[in-house]
């Protein structure tokens, strides 16, 4: 009987220590550390998923620079309208290549 509960405790510590190294590995967030989070619905650049391997090979385009794509892509043709929504700057995200696309994520 004693020996069931010793391996019962032996248990639930190790229960508790694989819920802490998670909770440490992902800054008690649940976002792995340098992963770039998609943009929220307030931020209406386009992106074209256009294919990447580096952040190099992604560009900013369009007349209000709304579009993040490809570089090997043909350039995007835009009205010139402007937006406020466009306004990378001002909702924190940029251009970037990433899980191999071309799109515009949170800095």
């Amino acid at each position: 009987m004693e020996k069931k509960k010793v391996n019962t405790i032996i248990a639930i510590g190790i229960i508790l220590g694989i819920i802490f190294l998670f909770l440490f590995a992902f800054n008690y967030s649940g976002k792995i550390p340098g992963e770039i989070e998609q943009i929220e619905d307030s931020f209406c650049g386009i992106s074209t998923l256009g294919e990447c391997a580096t952040n190099n090979d992604c560009i900013v385009s369009g007349c209000s620079l709304q579009v993040c794509q490809g570089k090997f892509e043909e350039e995007a043709i835009t009205t010139c309208d402007w937006k406020e929504c466009y306004n990378s700057e001002s909702y924190g995200v940029i251009c970037t290549c990433l899980e191999d696309e071309c799109q515009w994520a949170l800095e």
